[in-house]
């Protein structure tokens, strides 16, 4: 099943600033062919005060990036 993803504008923006034109390309693949189809597989569930997120980790030139979502929002951090 593939869920309609709503990207917060704050990332739109984040994302958007990066100069990195291969990393842009990861993080749109990621979000649209990784975990839009199955948004509770492809991330860890996380507990506590974040009850209800999942991360995605993606590594990128040494670098980690994590991919938070909901069923409603994405962030990215």
């Amino acid at each position: 099943m593939v869920y309609d993803v709503y990207i917060q504008k704050r990332v739109i923006k984040y994302v958007r600033k990066l100069k990195d034109k291969k990393l842009k390309t990861i993080i749109k693949n990621v979000i649209y062919d990784e975990i839009a189809p199955n948004p509770y597989e492809a991330g860890d569930s996380k507990s506590g005060d974040l009850n209800g997120f999942y991360a995605y980790k993606l590594h990128y030139s040494g670098i980690q990036y994590r991919i938070a979502y909901t069923e409603i929002w994405l962030l990215l951090h």
